[in-house]
């Protein structure tokens, strides 16, 4: 009995183990990017004739390189000053910054052995361009509306659970699928996203999904849905999504670097839409900037304006998130300081209630304390976000994109790039 016990516990540790070395490349490996060519990926060449941004001066780079960052400063009065550099380089894990405006790159700064031709993990900044794609596809007629149901498109679904045939594609752009899946469970070697990122059968986990929620009824972010998008994408266009990316999107932009996006399997091919297209930090910033722009590049309506700004048109009832991007949603502020903002803060949710909103707020627990209730603001800001902090940031009023990569959140990092903003409009 006692070996058969034994038997048993080796192989659930060997299961724990496979399971955290899996969680480890994820973490490390593949946020490093070191040895990145051992993935399962489809290559995006540069293109021939590449887009550059314009480079600021030398001065400006020292300029903002020294500006006085006190990135936590509302939460901690006392929290020590950096400068901009220091901060990157001492207290986060930082490996890309970029800052442009009016087409010129004012800051540009790598870590840890990076420069502006590596490929960096996007993560979720993927399911940006993924929203990009559908929009393209549907000027071009290949997907004839957002209100098309999924089923049209990947028929076999009729036969899985029935509420397939009520799931549309606007719901899983705005994350509404009700699909079961737990995103939140990065932590946890056994849950949902980790084995979903490690499965070698990608539309498998897409057969069996069930629903917890009717389709469009309840808002949760899940990376399920966005791959479920891919594979519409695959079938509606006829072509590989990264080749549809390419052709789309990564010629015309004049992408500087070679990229590539990672897919489950060399059997399978799926991609993985939903987190892992890889490029340099100035290529991630074109996407920025063809939204900035409303869609035109250099005098070529690539995607429609319409398109654009459904997407960056702040929605307050589905958490500032809309078609694959985030609103800037932000704490309503009652103090302006130097770029600094006090947090308005509620014992609960009925004195917040009764302060006047703009239509673009809302109500919302704080995430600093779950007893207070604070008051979000949706845009006019607007971003890709990805795990661990990847983020391009696009601010129109001051016609800047900036670019943070690296292999570790700051929760501070918007707070950061809009203080930057702030130092440069008065310097």
């Amino acid at each position: 009995m006692h070996k058969g016990v034994c038997i048993l516990g080796c192989f659930f540790l060997f299961l724990l183990l496979s399971s955290c070395n899996s969680w480890r490349k994820i973490t490390y490996n593949f946020s490093e990017y070191k040895g990145y060519k051992k993935f399962d990926k489809i290559d995006l060449p540069g293109a021939e004739t590449p887009f550059a941004f314009h480079l600021g001066s030398k001065e400006m780079q020292t300029q903002i390189a020294s500006l006085n960052v006190q990135p936590n400063g509302f939460n901690n009065p006392n929290a020590p000053n950096y400068s901009l550099e220091e901060y990157l380089r001492e207290e986060t894990k930082t490996t890309a910054f970029l800052i442009i405006q009016n087409d010129s790159i004012l800051y540009e700064q790598y870590f840890d052995h990076f420069d502006q031709d590596a490929p960096l993990p996007s993560f979720s900044v993927a399911k940006s361009f993924v929203s990009a794609l559908v929009g393209i596809a549907i000027q071009e007629g290949k997907i004839q509306s957002v209100h098309d149901p999924v089923t049209a498109y990947l028929p076999e679904l009729l036969d899985a659970a029935p509420e397939w045939k009520d799931l549309h594609i606007q719901h899983l752009l705005n994350m509404r699928s009700g699909i079961r899946f737990d995103e939140d469970s990065y932590s946890n070697p056994f849950g949902d996203i980790i084995n979903f990122y490690i499965s070698r059968d990608h539309f498998e986990w897409v057969r069996k999904a069930q629903f917890a929620h009717p389709p469009g009824t309840f808002h949760y972010y899940s990376s399920l849905d966005t791959e479920i998008l891919g594979f519409i994408l695959e079938r509606a266009t006829g072509k590989k999504l990264a080749h549809y990316l390419h052709e789309k999107l990564w010629l015309p932009l004049g992408m500087e670097s070679d990229g590539f996006w990672s897919i489950d399997s060399k059997k399978h091919q799926a991609p993985k839409a939903y987190c892992c297209l890889n490029a340099s930090a100035r290529d991630y910033a074109k996407l920025g900037r063809l939204y900035l722009n409303h869609g035109n590049w250099n005098g070529v309506q690539i995607l429609d304006s319409s398109w654009v700004h459904e997407s960056i048109t702040p929605n307050r009832i589905n958490g500032c998130y809309q078609n694959q991007w985030y609103s800037g949603n932000r704490y309503t502020k009652s103090v302006k300081k130097e770029g600094n903002y006090e947090i308005m803060r509620f014992p609960d949710s009925l004195l917040a209630a009764e302060q006047p909103l703009l239509p673009t707020q809302f109500i919302q627990r704080d995430a600093t304390d779950s007893d207070q209730w604070v008051i979000r603001n949706c845009g006019p800001d607007f971003f890709a976000l990805g795990v661990f902090g990847q983020e391009v940031y696009v601010m129109p009023e001051r016609n800047m994109i900036f670019v943070r990569l690296g292999k570790k959140s700051d929760p501070y990092t918007n707070f950061l790039f809009r203080k930057v903003a702030w130092a440069l409009k008065n310097s």
